[in-house]
């Protein structure tokens, strides 16, 4: 893989739930994370893989992250399976637009194919209407898991722009692990028609 791609997705408008996929099976539970200790972050982070794209937040040291965490406008939800940390979910609620970006949304690799990734999205999005935002919005990459990105479509989400540019050295993954990455979105893979892709509301992605 020699390009990077990262495409941005935004909802304006609160999604109709009507023929959404099935609900996982088992005993589950998706509870917000208050005083979250740097360390197990650190841990969701790492075991979801969400900073393959965005690895900037665990470059960061402890006491940094220590404050973001103790922003009151970044909420984090942590979904468990059977009483096991299966993935994590993070709204970041400081935009001056009252605009809220889903900053990260991933599984552990286990619990892949579970339908837990569509059941964690649809969550937080309602999460994150009931506070009234301009819109929500996410960006996803073809380093992240290449089914990520009919979750967000079936979701409610509409693809509104894309960049493109050479690949990092220290990003670059194998097949298998991009196979593997259950990370914040996943999307184009190399050769994917792009036929199947959404249009969404015209809109330029915070900076």
């Amino acid at each position: 893989m020699t390009e990077l791609v990262v495409t941005y997705f935004e909802m304006t408008s609160p999604p109709d739930r009507h023929g959404r996929g099935k609900l996982p099976s088992g005993q589950y539970a998706l509870l917000r994370a208050w005083n979250m200790p740097v360390h197990f972050y650190r841990y969701l982070h790492a075991g979801a893989r969400a900073t393959q794209l965005r690895p900037e937040r665990l470059g960061l040291d402890d006491e940094a992250i220590g404050r973001i965490l103790a922003d009151e406008k970044i909420e984090i939800f942590v979904l468990y399976v059977a009483g096991v940390p299966a993935g994590f979910a993070e709204l970041d609620r400081r935009a001056e637009d009252d605009s809220i970006e889903i900053a990260y949304h991933g599984l552990m690799p286990e619990y892949v194919g579970r339908s837990f990734r569509g059941f964690l999205l649809d969550q937080v999005v309602d999460i994150a209407w009931s506070y009234h935002p301009t819109r929500l919005w996410a960006r996803c990459s073809n380093l992240d898991h290449p089914k990520a990105m009919q979750t967000y479509q079936r979701g409610g989400f509409g693809v509104f722009r894309q960049e493109r540019s050479p690949m990092p050295a220290d990003l670059a993954l194998t097949g298998s692990d991009r196979g593997r990455n259950a990370g914040t979105g996943g999307l184009l893979t190399e050769g994917t028609d792009l036929s199947n892709i959404v249009p969404g509301p015209v809109g330029e992605a915070p900076t």
